[in-house]
């Protein structure tokens, strides 16, 4: 639950690699573009360049950081103890 994304108009919990299966096929992406998570609840269309580097595209919203679900606020209480 810990690495689960909010997700969907309702924000629910969704699995990482769900979320990210989703993007890939909404995002109309051109070679050598692919989508990664950028940290924050944050996605991006990137590509890869040298020496381990990227360049980002587009960035892709997916949860909210200043106003998060209130599961979110659950497991933050949880792992602050």
């Amino acid at each position: 639950m810990a690495s689960a994304v909010a997700f969907g108009p309702d924000q629910g919990p969704a699995h990482f690699d769900c979320v990210l299966m989703e993007l890939t096929k909404r995002e109309p992406l051109v070679s050598p573009e692919k989508i990664a998570y950028l940290g924050s609840g944050l996605f991006g269309v990137i590509v890869e360049k040298e020496n381990s580097r990227f360049e980002i595209h587009r960035k892709i919203v997916v949860e909210d950081p200043i106003n998060p679900p209130a599961w979110r606020k659950e497991l933050r209480g949880l792992y602050k103890r």
